[in-house]
């Protein structure tokens, strides 16, 4: 379908609309995100009109590029607003709440509006709704059905005049005849949201499944964000994925866990409750379970995170194994590093943070704490139990613990009568 330069597509805030609902997150996404997306891939102008009071809208929207802006205010006329030839080109208008409006429909409304094939006028009567005028477009009602008012110069409401604005146009469409059409959903509530969210996440799960990704669940899978995954892919229940996440080839996701914005080595296993955000996991390596690889780490390949062991701003190389209950953060650990469990670095001092240096081959006990800034030598061992404050020399065993004492006449606690 050829696009004419005074092609105009109109998206709108009615008055009395739920800024928090246009602006909430719907599978990953601001819920206008979805139809602005679908409007501008066909390359025709768009202009979204907010009512002044919307400054949470305004605000998201501000510094798009792929819209035309406009602020509804009071003494702005309409043509003001639109700038727009009323006797040119075609006009669609479409409210801001409406989703699953796909491009492919938006071009067929065009081009059948400009061929002028199975429309109608709107005829002057009562005010009607933006919502309703979507039910007839997308079939559920019929046009003569339909009626708007007599324009009154002194009303201001925005609903009012948009839809004054489209009956100045000749014809208007019905869709019912369209075979590749796909009807429009109005959400107008949070309980619809939800509803529409539900079908998203389900069809993002299904259509991974066709792609021969294994998902234990659909229905508990959510993919709020873009899931990009290699061959044999494993997905268990009660997954979450946001932002844009790497699965690579056998990677196993366990059940209730959460990846945001992270790569997944090939092979490696995210165990049941954990969390990896803005992180990449190498090849070979398992997460958990009740690990937490927080923002700004790298692990190599083979690396091994114990039960509830926590990574925070660390680069952990290959072969490292940290054992349970461990926090590493603000650290660099060299090849082949293994931690004890209950190992911390203490990497805050009540004013900034400290840096923890681990060269390769170290073995680090269980309970031990490392007060940063400190640096441990290559192929060092450190007993259990130590709180190290200095740094560490390589190829030597070092212990940092009071001597161990017994007192032989105790007599115990004393009981209270």
């Amino acid at each position: 379908m050829s696009i004419n330069n005074s092609d105009l597509i109109i998206i709108f805030a009615p008055a009395g609309v739920d800024t928090k609902l246009l602006t909430s997150d719907l599978a990953g996404r601001p819920l206008i995100d979805y139809l602005i997306e679908n409007v501008a891939v066909l390359g025709i102008r768009v202009k979204l009109i907010v009512l002044n009071n919307y400054d949470e809208l305004y605000a998201l929207l501000v510094n798009r590029d792929d819209i035309d802006l406009k602020v509804w205010q009071s003494g702005v006329s309409l043509d003001e607003l639109l700038d727009y030839p009323l006797r040119e080109g075609v006009l669609l208008l479409l409210d801001v709440r409406t989703f699953m409006f796909s491009s492919l429909t938006i071009e067929r409304l065009l081009e059948k509006k400009r061929e002028k094939l199975n429309s109608l006028k709107i005829i002057e009567g009562k005010y009607v709704d933006t919502y309703t005028i979507a039910q007839a477009i997308s079939g559920e009602k019929d046009w003569s059905d339909i009626l708007t008012f007599r324009f009154d110069s002194q009303q201001s409401n925005l609903n009012e005049l948009l839809c004054l604005f489209l009956t100045t146009q000749s014809d208007v469409i019905c869709t019912k005849d369209i075979d590749e059409f796909k009807p429009p959903v109005m959400i107008r509530d949070f309980v619809e949201l939800a509803q529409v969210e539900r079908q998203v996440l389900n069809q993002r799960a299904i259509d991974l499944m066709k792609q021969g990704v294994r998902i234990r669940n659909p229905e508990t899978v959510e993919i709020r964000g873009e899931l990009l995954c290699g061959r044999e892919v494993e997905i268990d229940v009660n997954v979450i994925i946001k932002g844009k996440v790497s699965l690579a080839d056998g990677v196993k996701v366990g059940s209730n866990s959460i990846l945001i914005r992270s790569e997944i080595g090939e092979r490696t296993e995210i165990k049941p409750y954990s969390i990896v955000e803005d992180a990449v996991v190498g090849a070979d390596s398992f997460v958990g379970p009740y690990g937490r690889v927080r923002p700004g780490s790298t692990l190599g390949d083979r690396v091994q995170l114990g039960n509830f062991v926590e990574i925070k701003s660390s680069y952990i190389a290959s072969g490292c194994r940290i054992n349970h209950l461990s926090f590493i953060g603000d650290a660099d650990l060299a090849e082949n590093v293994t931690v004890g469990a209950g190992t911390i670095t203490c990497n805050y001092d009540g004013i900034g943070v400290n840096h923890t240096v681990v060269e390769e081959g170290v073995t680090i006990g269980s309970g031990c704490n490392l007060v940063a800034p400190i640096e441990i030598g290559s192929n060092a061992t450190i007993g259990a139990g130590s709180t190290i404050t200095s740094d560490v020399p390589k190829n030597k065993l070092t212990l940092a613990r009071s001597r161990q004492i017994t007192k032989e006449k105790w007599q115990g606690p004393k009981t209270r009568r």
